[in-house]
Formats: structure tokens, C-alpha cells, sequence
């Protein structure tokens, strides 16, 4: 099953048109590279008595989010170029029902915030695999080149996770 999350674009292109204004308007920290995201899609990897058997969850667990995995494909690029976040995670309860999973997508350069995004899907029990597309666009001479941090916070109802990734920038 494939989901699409019209919600993270309208908010990742809000991102990307500020950050040229404020790049126009010389303002700093605005960052060094104008980035935007392509299409949030979300897959169904497992349904609920796959990743029930799977992952040897017991109903007396109850209520469980958790990032199973995270990474960038691929996970070195150059300004110019596209990559891919993936993050999967396992949504599971005692019975079956759907919820609905909000994620905090920040992207980092030595600690300094260089972008935001926020996701929301709506979801039954299970394992999905949601893939951000990312896209570089070289700013200027004083790109920075390195390892962006890469964090996604996920949470549905009191239940919260977090998972981590690098995308390194390389120089042309």
C-alpha cells in the first residue's frame, strides 16, 4: 500500500521560499545551500500480523512507535544532485486501528538549523517505509560542504521516537 503526504510538501516549499528570501536579503544563517524536497510517499512494508510475528510483539507491550531504521540513498552527493531520506518504523497496538504519525524532519551543519519540515500520515498497525526526496542547489562561493545531520522525531498520540542519518555534501 502507498501513501502520499500533500501536507509535507506545502510545508518543505514554504521552507525552501524562505530560505531564499533570506538569502536575498542577505541574512545570515540563512544557509549556504538552498535545498527542497520532491514527493513524501509512505509504503506498507509489513501488515499488522507480519510485523506482529516479525517483530514478537505481545499485546501486553501495548502501544508501540519505533524508527527500525534511517538512512540517506545515497549517502554522499554533490550540490546539484538528489538523495533520498528513508526512515522505517513500526506502528503496533493491541488491536488494530489507524493513528495518525507526525514527524519533525530537521536538517543540521554543525549544530546550526538549516531546515524544517513536518509530515503528517495517517496509518494502520505495521512496518512503513517513508522516503523524503531531498534536492542540493549550490548557493555561492561559500557553500558548506560536510556532513548534514539529519533527524526525524516521530510521534502518534503519547508515543514518541527519534532517529538520526548524515547526508555528506561533497565539493564539485
Amino acid at each position: 500500500m502507498r501513501y502520499k503526504s500533500i501536507t509535507a510538501m506545502y510545508t518543505l516549499f514554504a521552507l525552501f521560499v524562505g530560505a531564499a528570501i533570506a538569502s536575498a536579503a542577505g541574512i545570515q544563517g540563512a544557509g549556504s545551500f538552498l535545498f527542497s524536497f520532491g514527493e513524501v510517499t509512505l509504503e506498507q512494508k509489513e501488515a499488522r500480523q507480519q510485523a506482529v510475528s516479525i517483530h514478537k510483539y505481545d499485546p501486553s507491550q501495548g502501544e508501540i512507535l519505533k524508527i527500525i531504521d534511517m538512512k540517506t540513498v545515497p549517502e554522499e552527493i554533490r550540490p546539484g544532485q538528489a538523495a533520498k531520506i528513508e526512515i522505517t518504523y513500526l506502528l503496533i497496538s493491541p488491536a488494530e486501528r489507524n493513528d495518525r504519525v507526525k514527524g519533525n524532519l530537521v536538517i543540521r551543519w554543525e549544530r546550526e538549523m538549516m531546515g524544517r519540515a513536518e509530515i503528517h500520515n495517517n496509518t494502520g498497525n505495521g512496518t512503513y517505509v517513508m522516503a523524503v526526496p531531498l534536492y542540493f542547489y549550490p548557493k555561492g562561493y561559500n557553500a558548506r560542504y560536510g556532513g548534514y545531520e539529519i533527524v526525524m522525531e516521530l510521534e502518534s498520540g503519547a508515543l514518541r521516537d527519534r532517529g538520526e542519518t548524515v547526508l555528506k555534501i561533497n565539493e564539485i
